[in-house]
């Protein structure tokens, strides 16, 4: 486990994850509201934008509402 401040949190991690040729990456998301998704984005979206030509695996664990 890797600890990491940042305001730029996807981005962090995809940075972190490459500085350390980690290759695999465990996030937990919540459903949200259309709303939220439309206006805010997708959290999880960003980090695959951010990962997606690396060598990375993202899993993906959904949470309840």
């Amino acid at each position: 486990f890797l600890r990491v401040i940042s305001s730029k949190v996807p981005e962090a991690i995809a940075k972190t994850a490459e500085d350390h040729k980690i290759t695999q990456i465990v996030l937990g998301e919540s459903r949200q509201s259309r709303w939220k998704h439309f206006l805010k984005g997708s959290f999880t979206q960003k980090v695959i934008s951010l990962i997606w030509q690396k060598q990375i695996d993202l899993h993906i664990i959904a949470t309840e509402k």
